[in-house]
């Protein structure tokens, strides 16, 4: 089938859309407290300066995102510095494919936590409907005295009370969609490799000029 005026229109209905997504954004971000976002960031730098590394779990889309923040700390957000150790989880497709296999595919997630994350490391999780086998790695990291985040669309009770909750939606909102919370993601994700950029830069507002 080849592109026409349809899909012309269809375009712009989309881009409509996510202008329209963009004012709905605000008030996400606004839920989301400015200290525990303050406290996300001081866990992930506490664990880079003793030599910890940072995991990150999630499913479809949600993994997607761990990996983008991942990358933006291994490699760079915007300014040159030293590479951090972020990695995301499931490390390879034979791995996952094995533990799928030869356990309850349910457990996989939390089982590749039992198999690398630390006491000195923090595994970040991203869920936009805190899906039972990120909450289950997130309570797999306490168990192993491992520091955690959890990024999610309503808010979890399912995890330890030490873990740091970053919630975008109040629970049972159904205005919410999927996207909508994965966008609200997405800016969070960047406001903490910004963040974490200027710290380990020294140039936050404390040292501008």
């Amino acid at each position: 089938m080849q592109p026409t005026e349809a899909l012309d229109k269809c375009v712009v209905e989309a881009l409509t859309r996510q202008i329209e997504l963009a004012d709905v954004l605000v008030a996400p971000l606004r839920l989301v407290e400015r200290h525990l976002l303050q406290a996300a960031a001081y866990r992930i730098a506490a664990v880079f300066i003793d030599g910890g590394r940072l995991w990150a779990v999630g499913n479809g889309g949600s993994h997607a995102q761990a990996a983008h923040f991942c990358t933006e700390l291994a490699v760079r957000f915007h300014e040159d510095r030293p590479h951090w150790p972020a990695v995301t989880l499931p490390t390879d497709v034979s791995t996952m494919t094995a533990l799928t296999n030869d356990f309850d595919p349910a457990e996989a997630m939390e089982r590749q936590v039992q198999a690398h994350v630390a006491a000195d490391d923090v595994l970040f999780g991203f869920t936009t409907s805190n899906s039972a086998n990120v909450v289950a790695a997130i309570n797999m990291a306490h168990e192993r005295n491992a520091n955690s985040i959890l990024l999610t669309g309503p808010l979890c009770e399912a995890v330890p009370s030490s873990c740091i909750i970053l919630n975008v939606i109040e629970d049972g909102d159904p205005a919410a969609t999927t996207a909508q919370i994965q966008v609200a993601h997405l800016v969070i994700l960047h406001i903490l490799a910004d963040a974490l950029e200027q710290w380990a830069c020294g140039l936050g507002p404390e040292t501008a000029n």
